[in-house]
């Protein structure tokens, strides 16, 4: 009965144990989801992705806001204040236009005695009445103010214009920076297949060392190999060994970055799509790529911008050399307790306002603005240069990858030719392993060289776009 009853406890223990093992296996397999991403859905998701794109898309909305800063001050400005005073006794002595209004004599309020003398009888003797100024220690003022430029010397113009070129380049930047991104996701996607491709290769070559290794041991054991050759096999094994671990480090890390690049969490596990990886390609000539990249490179459109902004900037300088001019009205409401009460008091004005001191500075600010002018436009030739150099090399990067397939595809039949030739000539005992090991790295090498060949192609094609500003469609 005892046993019986150890016996079922230990089922039980087994049955729990294989549940807790289901159980992490369910959460180890539902932590991480395999997504397989094509070159487009890439491209797509490192542009959402990208901190880079997100600045320059932060300059743009900057820029619209200076723009909208500008026309704003075109706009007339009007102001309400009130105030309220509260003063002190002060010690007031009254003019004598003060005094005959406060006397009485503006209301008529006058006294008039008639005397009578021997040599006129119609003297009239006017005497004013004594007055005291009136207590005043509080006063209320409230008032509102409309101004209208009606001429700032060009300056308000120019302005907007300026901005308005910038807001232009800012959005061309932005562009540009769009179509670097998705370059640097085609060469990080491509990257990835070579280093893939390296790594199948690598292990099928691996499996064949295993297998020669297996079957040399078995040749040494039985006297029919000596130990040096099975040490030399042994040691090119080794050697694949050491290389398909630097490639998968190196695959691991490229994944990791594209990731990382592409916005997606540490539960997902990237795989790329190679079904449409190497699509045929028409190549035009290459002085029309160098034209494309002169017309359409949105950087150097944004250069462009930027001169016409600055040339606006140098007529904006100049509006200091003129008056501004300026509308402006009132409405004023005033209240001094015992003194006076003034209401719909209206005024209108325009006024005109010149810094002579600008006639002096002015010229400072338009030799600053002219030469910001120079350095855009030599920076604008500058690029124009490097616009050229770079489709010229990636033109010339892109035939030599087309070259290299050619040749690394005739050098792979002749590799293959060469390692069954020696094969057999090792079989036979008329060739050493060394001859056979070599004629395998051969082999192996040609056919890494080829997918890497492959691989630079389709990256030279597409930065030959990038170049020339072509629009990128996968």
């Amino acid at each position: 009965m005892r046993m019986k009853k150890l016996i079922t406890n230990k089922k039980s223990g087994k049955i729990i144990v294989l549940i807790c093992l289901l159980s992490t296996w369910v959460h180890l397999a539902g932590a991480q989801v395999i997504k397989k991403l094509g070159l487009t859905e890439s491209v797509k998701l490192s542009i959402q992705a990208n901190k880079t794109l997100r600045i320059s898309k932060a300059q743009v909305e900057a820029a619209a806001a200076r723009l909208s800063q500008a026309k704003d001050r075109q706009l007339p400005q009007l102001g309400v204040s009130g105030s309220y005073y509260r003063l002190s006794q002060p010690t007031i002595t009254p003019g004598n236009g003060l005094k005959a209004l406060l006397s009485g004599n503006k209301t008529g309020s006058t006294t008039t005695t008639t005397t009578t003398n021997p040599t006129n009888t119609n003297t009239t003797n006017t005497n004013s009445a004594p007055a005291s100024f009136p207590t005043i220690n509080q006063a209320i003022l409230v008032q509102a103010n409309l101004t209208i430029p009606i001429f700032a010397g060009f300056k308000t113009k120019y302005s907007i214009e300026s901005d308005q070129f910038l807001l232009k380049a800012a959005a061309l930047n932005a562009t540009h920076v769009t179509a670097e991104v998705a370059i640097n996701t085609v060469s990080a996607y491509y990257n990835i297949y070579k280093l893939q491709a390296n790594k199948k290769l690598l292990q099928q070559d691996l499996d064949e060392q295993n297998r020669r290794v297996k079957d040399f041991s078995n040749l040494e054991v039985n006297g029919l190999l000596t130990r040096n050759d099975l040490l030399k096999a042994e040691v090119q094994q080794s050697n694949i060994k050491l290389s398909l671990l630097d490639i998968s480090n190196s695959l691991e890390i490229g994944l990791y970055n594209f990731k990382v690049m592409l916005g997606l969490g540490d539960s997902i596990v990237v795989d790329i799509d190679t079904l449409q990886l190497f699509p045929d390609h028409t190549i035009r000539a290459k002085a029309d790529y160098l034209q494309a990249g002169l017309n359409q490179r949105r950087d150097l459109q944004a250069y462009g911008q930027q001169n016409e902004s600055y040339k606006a900037s140098v007529k904006g300088a100049k509006s200091g050399y003129y008056p501004s001019i300026a509308l402006s009205g009132g409405y004023i409401d005033a209240w001094i307790p015992n003194f006076i009460i003034a209401t719909n008091v209206i005024t209108a004005s325009i006024g005109v306002r010149y810094n002579l001191t600008d006639i002096f500075t002015t010229r400072h600010d338009v030799q600053q603005a002219k030469a910001s002018l120079k350095q855009s436009e030599a920076s604008f030739d500058q690029m124009s240069d490097n616009i050229k150099m770079s489709v010229n090399q990636n033109f010339l990067n892109y035939n030599q990858a087309l070259q290299k397939i050619e040749v690394t595809s005739s050098t792979i039949a002749q590799a293959a030719e060469n390692f069954r030739i020696t094969k057999n000539k090792y079989t036979n005992s008329l060739s050493t392993l060394t001859d056979l090991l070599d004629a395998d790295v051969a082999l192996l090498q040609t056919q890494i060289n080829k997918a890497e060949a492959k691989a630079d192609a389709e990256i030279a094609y597409y930065r030959l776009l990038e170049s020339s500003g072509e629009e990128i469609k996968f």
